[in-house]
């Protein structure tokens, strides 16, 4: 009982830094043994001998056997003192593995922890704090669990190779993708203020080649400051041939409110792997909005690729539902007086009605015939949709869209 009070007054005066003085040095001797002990006095004083005190008392120790002297950090030093103390048990040894935890002595914490786990083999506790976690009722070290699994030390995390390997790639084009964003603004400012060097640094985007500048020039193409300088940007998607760009691409000769602009577009994806940009625009054909569906068809007019004769020929005739009220055509809506009222426009004197019509797409029709024409095909039954099937049925199975070819 009094070892276990002395001894956790021990700790509770080096937590404080007031523990009992301790030999603070290592003798490291040139035959390889080592004497703990305290330097007397300077080296500096007697240069050809060490006076030394030991446990077993002072010493003098010629300079020539004196391979090393390691100084021992405080730390260590009130370990020492406190250490005979300690009461040789599990809880002697797991206060003082824990002192040792909060006092960066990592050797002696985990020297202490093993020597719970010899009298006690499940002390949890210990076991955890040793890095063992519990699998199918055996303890086994985390550190080997993980290795066994295959995985590799990443970053503080345990991972599996591949998944180290990806996000690798994946900071590589983060950081690729921000110095080009950075970059390229810088290109856009310089061209904004004119001057000799506008039309150097114009060159330089248009003849862009690394495909990891795709996502920022997307993303200003996107971005309304930078309105004037839009044909310089997709120019330069032009030169990059992979799935995000061609998309971008397909969008602006869709979607776009400069017509040169939706030309150029489209003449970029002429020029490229297109599967993508009609398999895109072949979805495009079932669009709700008429208006769409003819955009559509007129860009599938300029790519002309034979995939898309099936979805073409389904499409020149669609129906499209209009919300209308009485005497109004589709989307209009009617003027008239109320009943009993001085007049005036009238926005629900009659119940809207959802009415259905089928329309025949020109767009669609044209960009059939320059298909055919491109595919050597002769055919024209107009706007006959069971005509066109019948001999669609009967001419070789169409060319399907092979996405993998333009990303």
């Amino acid at each position: 009982m009094k070892l276990i009070r002395r001894f956790r007054t021990a700790l509770l005066l080096a937590a404080t830094g007031i523990a009992t003085p301790a030999v603070a040095d290592v003798f490291v001797l040139t035959s390889g043994g080592r004497i703990d002990g305290e330097l007397l006095s300077p080296a500096a004083d007697t240069p050809q001998e060490l006076h030394v005190r030991t446990a077993g008392g002072d010493m003098v120790l010629p300079a020539d056997i004196v391979a090393e002297v390691i100084e021992k950090s405080p730390e260590l030093r009130n370990y020492e003192a406190i250490l005979p103390q300690m009461p040789p048990d599990v809880d002697g040894n797991w206060q003082m593995a824990d002192w040792c935890g909060k006092h960066d002595l990592p050797e002696q914490r985990d020297h202490h922890l093993q020597q719970i786990l010899t009298m006690d083999p499940n002390h949890e506790q210990a076991r955890r704090a040793l890095g063992y976690i519990r699998r199918r009722g055996e303890w086994i070290i985390t550190e080997q669990w993980f290795k066994d699994q295959g995985m590799i030390r990443h970053k503080g995390k345990w991972m599996y190779p591949q998944d180290v390997a990806m996000e690798e790639r994946s900071q590589k084009y983060k950081d690729a993708t921000k110095d080009w964003r950075v970059k390229l603004r810088s290109y856009l400012l310089q061209m904004r203020r004119g001057g000799e060097k506008a039309a150097s640094v114009q060159a330089e985007i248009a003849a862009i080649q690394d495909p990891m500048a795709t996502e920022p020039l997307i993303e200003l193409l996107k971005d309304g400051k930078y309105q004037g300088m839009r044909e310089t940007l997709v120019d330069a998607l032009g030169n990059l041939v992979n799935g995000p760009s061609t998309t971008a691409l397909t969008n602006v000769a869709l979607e776009d409110p400069s017509a040169s602009l939706r030309d150029r577009a489209t003449i970029l994806l002429e020029r490229r792997p297109n599967d993508r940009a009609v398999a895109h625009l072949m979805q495009l054909l079932h669009s709700k909005d008429n208006t769409v569906v003819n955009r559509a068809a007129l860009v599938l007019a300029r790519l002309k690729h034979p995939a898309a004769i099936d979805a073409l020929i389904d499409s020149l005739v669609t129906s499209h539902q209009y919300k209308v009220t009485k005497g109004s055509k589709p989307g209009e809506t009617s003027a008239a007086f109320g009943s009993g009222s001085t007049g005036g426009f009238s926005f629900g004197s009659s119940k809207p009605q959802i009415i259905t019509r089928d329309l025949r797409n020109e767009a669609v029709l044209r960009a059939l015939m320059e298909t055919l024409q491109a595919a050597e095909l002769n055919a024209n039954f107009g706007y006959d949709e069971a005509q066109w099937k019948h001999w669609n049925a009967n001419r070789q199975a169409p060319p399907t869209v092979d996405l993998r070819r333009d990303g």
